[in-house]
């Protein structure tokens, strides 16, 4: 029993493990920047439609109000809806907006975050890897286990000086 045991004890620790900092990894990569870039001016063609859109209902809103008190009531009712369609159009403008931008990151995103899996799993065959771990997840890591370096330059990213969060030497448990 003792030697099974023991050999059981002398597996697990043969076992080689790693961690990166996923975040530093992904923000250190020409593609992610590049999607970032793609994805502002996506987003910008949406954003200056609805400004015209919001300065439309604005002066429609101020000329509404300076000639409110001349108004039938008939005018006021239909100006008053006017105002209250183009409202519900904005909503559902800026709604439709957000969800075409979250579909287009997805898109942009979705090769990169492959490419990145790849990487990790060839580096990891590669060097004889059990195990790699994200950083984030982490509450205390040797430093000389951070394949994150390793990893942007297996990418073509630029390095940071950004840290690996809740794996520093003292780690995130001390003074406990």
């Amino acid at each position: 029993m003792a030697a099974v045991g023991l050999f059981v004890s002398l597996g697990v620790n043969a076992q080689k493990m790693g961690y990166l900092n996923s975040t530093q990894l992904l923000m250190s990569l020409p593609a992610y920047e590049k999607a970032g870039k793609d994805l502002q001016a996506y987003a910008k063609t949406f954003e200056e439609a609805f400004a015209t859109m919001q300065k439309d209902y604005q002066t429609k809103v101020a000329a509404y109000q300076k000639e409110f008190n001349t108004m039938s009531d008939a005018i006021k009712d239909a100006k008053g809806s006017e105002i209250q369609a183009l409202e519900k159009r904005m909503m559902e403008y800026q709604e439709n907006s957000n969800k075409k931008i979250g579909e287009k990151e997805d898109q942009l995103m979705q090769p990169i975050t492959a490419s990145i899996e790849k990487a990790i799993n060839d580096y990891a065959k590669e060097n004889n890897y059990d195990y790699v771990y994200k950083a984030e997840a982490l509450l205390y890591a040797k430093d000389a286990d951070n394949i994150t370096k390793a990893l942007i330059t297996k990418m073509g990213g630029k390095m940071t000086t950004a840290p690996a969060a809740g794996t520093s030497a003292t780690g995130a448990t001390s003074g406990r």
